[in-house]
């Protein structure tokens, strides 16, 4: 399905750049955020795809946004996904695009940040809306706004995650880019697995999350 859908992209009129950033492009987990974010407001409007980073509390982290249209991430409905890939095929890439504009998907919008994640219904729709390089998605938002006080005492509570953080970046710095994305793989596998006690590595675990966020944020 890899090759079938950058050939497939690349027919229906998304450029090699977008395809290529969509394959750069990591995804990462939003539940730190809920230690030092508090939700304000609602809004409907039409949310620019190209500040949606993250697929929220879906997805693999570390994993890119075209691997998991191809099936790879975790809570990622691969039926969905073949679904999408056969209208896409069968459709214009703007008829295609078009049918995310029908209903609202659900987003968070950490306004300190300027970014959004998927926050409910609309993983796949916005998934596949970023992938073939739709500009806007229509979504009900929920502006959260930083608690400076609360991540003061999220820092101190979790100091051992920033220096791990800290570590990985080091260590990046320095690596090719071929082993850095082995080396990235060998973390998210760790990252997933269920099999080790979450008291064990939880510590490693936010230290990863936290690398994601800089990368992603970041770059």
């Amino acid at each position: 399905m890899k090759d079938h859908l950058y050939e497939l992209l690349l027919q229906k009129g998304v450029s090699a750049t977008h395809i290529k950033e969509m394959k750069d492009t990591l995804n990462f987990g939003i539940h730190l955020f809920s230690f030092y974010y508090k939700e304000k407001e609602k809004i409907e409007c039409e949310v620019p795809l190209s500040k949606i980073k993250s697929l929220g509390f879906r997805g693999s982290v570390g994993l890119s946004w075209y691997d998991h249209a191809i099936g790879k991430g975790s809570n990622i409905d691969s039926r969905r996904c073949r679904i999408a890939l056969k209208h896409l095929i069968e459709q214009p890439l703007r008829q295609f695009q078009d049918f995310y504009k029908k209903s609202l998907v659900r987003l968070i919008y950490f306004k300190d940040l300027d970014f959004y994640a998927v926050y409910g219904d609309g993983t796949h729709r916005t998934l596949w809306a970023k992938l073939t390089g739709s500009s806007t998605i229509s979504a009900e938002v929920i502006v959260a706004y930083k608690d400076h006080l609360a991540y003061e005492s999220f820092k101190t509570e979790y100091n051992s995650g920033f220096i791990i953080k800290s570590i990985i970046e080091g260590l990046m710095k320095y690596t090719p880019s071929k082993i850095e994305s082995s080396l990235l793989a060998a973390f998210r596998r760790i990252h997933e697995d269920k099999r080790i006690k979450i008291h064990d590595f939880e510590k490693i675990r936010v230290g990863l999350d936290l690398y994601y966020i800089e990368k992603a944020l970041g770059d």
